[in-house]
């Protein structure tokens, strides 16, 4: 499989000095991501992962099990490292961004610089809700409802259904079937970013990602609910671009709001 098939590069930037690995939601594709490019600086190279089953790779199948995605994901971007790095991933895309940096360190690969992890409780805490990945069509499609985060004219829509609903269902499987296997932690700067009215994922959910790394942690909490990713854009991206490639020690130095939803730990 060639990189460009997981790996897309809307705005190639051969002077960029980092690059941006950004990892989709459950059942979402590469062109969550696309217009980033558009309003990060131009030091940054955005590149986005693409998995199997989505999108324009809807023919071929989905994993469903996320030692399968990490190892492949890894595969895919290993030519990629040979500049600073970082990785966003959001619900699902969080999960197996921090697997990904976990292999990289265990096989010493290059490390990421900054994981922003959005919208995914830390790895270690248990589901808080039933299994949904294995329920009837009708009720994994309410279950979806009520995250509010994908558009109705898919949800309503019988046919997109039927194309849709099995790639959502084996990123669920991923999800759900998730066993969290303790390691030494990461030393990268940890980056976690929640939304204030996430019933899924609350903040203090987001918390516990801070026992993950022994470098400095942060938790942003933005307006909005489990795809604040949309609607809490422009600050989220604000955010991510003043924090993005720099060393972990300076994180709080580099501007994180002192505010009562913001916590800013430093180790080391």
């Amino acid at each position: 499989m060639k990189p460009a098939a997981w790996v897309r590069i809307p705005a190639p930037r051969p002077a960029a000095s980092a690059r941006l690995f950004c990892l989709p939601f459950a059942g979402g594709g590469a062109s969550v991501y696309r217009q980033w490019c558009n309003h990060l600086k131009e030091s940054i190279e955005v590149c986005l992962i693409q998995p199997p089953g989505r999108e324009d790779r809807h023919t071929e199948a989905a994993y469903t099990h996320s030692n399968q995605m990490a190892e492949a994901i890894i595969a895919q971007i290993r030519p990629l490292l040979d500049k600073p790095f970082a990785f966003y991933g959001h619900s699902l895309g969080a999960l197996l961004a921090f697997e990904v940096a976990r292999r990289l360190s265990a096989a010493e690969l290059p490390a990421p610089s900054v994981l922003f992890l959005a919208a995914h409780r830390a790895p270690h805490l248990p589901l808080m809700r039933r299994i949904f990945y294995n329920l009837p069509d009708h009720e994994l499609v309410a279950e979806i409802q009520r995250l509010n985060g994908t558009p109705a004219a898919i949800l309503e829509d019988r046919e997109m259904l039927r194309y849709w609903l099995p790639i959502m269902r084996a990123d669920l499987q991923i999800c759900d079937t998730y066993e969290f296997v303790a390691a030494s932690p990461l030393s990268c700067a940890v980056v976690a970013y929640a939304g204030a009215d996430d019933k899924a994922v609350p903040p203090e959910r987001m918390q516990g990602w801070q026992d993950h790394t022994t470098g400095t942690f942060a938790l942003h909490v933005f307006p909005g609910d489990h795809f604040f990713v949309r609607t809490a854009q422009a600050a989220l991206l604000e955010a991510l671009e003043r924090h993005m490639g720099e060393p972990s020690e300076q994180l709080q130095a580099l501007g994180v709001p002192d505010a009562p939803d913001t916590a800013v730990r430093s180790r080391g």
